[in-house]
């Protein structure tokens, strides 16, 4: 069952990259080679993100690992649009939080409901439970994320 639903998740993402990057050709990006990476698969990474492909993001997951994730994370910041810091946001499905909680906390505002989702589960570790943020027909359960939201505060403020 778990299995079937992150199978279903995983395509929603792409599809929701997919469609967003179409709708917004112009958005901006970041230099690929600054800070300077030389790791190949760092760069494969890099540029699926920065040309918006969700295809190539979600077959690149599993190549990231906690050796490299912080040296990708480390060409994210909060001004690059938002197609941009949704990569990052799928990149790091996957992940612990560490070294990139700031990261994921930002995608929590993200206007793409998918990358909002996915950060939260990820903050939520083991308590999320993500079929609840979504409605019969897509659409993102406000109401549910909001509540899953003050959790993740909750837990986070009483580590």
């Amino acid at each position: 069952m778990k299995l079937r639903i992150l199978l279903l998740f995983s395509v929603l993402i792409i599809i929701s990259c997919t469609n967003h990057s179409k709708k917004t050709a112009e958005a901006s990006s970041f230099d690929v080679h600054s800070p300077s990476t030389t790791d190949e698969t760092n760069l494969r990474i890099l540029n699926a993100i920065s040309k918006k492909d969700g295809s190539t993001i979600e077959s690149l997951r599993d190549k990231v690992n906690e050796t490299n994730k912080l040296e990708i994370a480390k060409y994210w910041n909060k001004e690059l649009h938002w197609e941009i810091k949704d990569g990052f946001c799928h990149i790091f499905m996957d992940q612990k939080i560490e070294g990139i909680r700031h990261i994921l906390e930002d995608g929590t505002s993200s206007p793409n409901v998918d990358s909002r989702i996915a950060s939260l589960c990820v903050l939520l570790e083991d308590q999320c439970n993500f079929e609840s943020f979504y409605t019969p027909d897509g659409g993102m359960n406000v109401s549910n994320f909001n509540k899953a939201l003050t959790l993740y505060e909750s837990l986070k403020n009483n580590k």
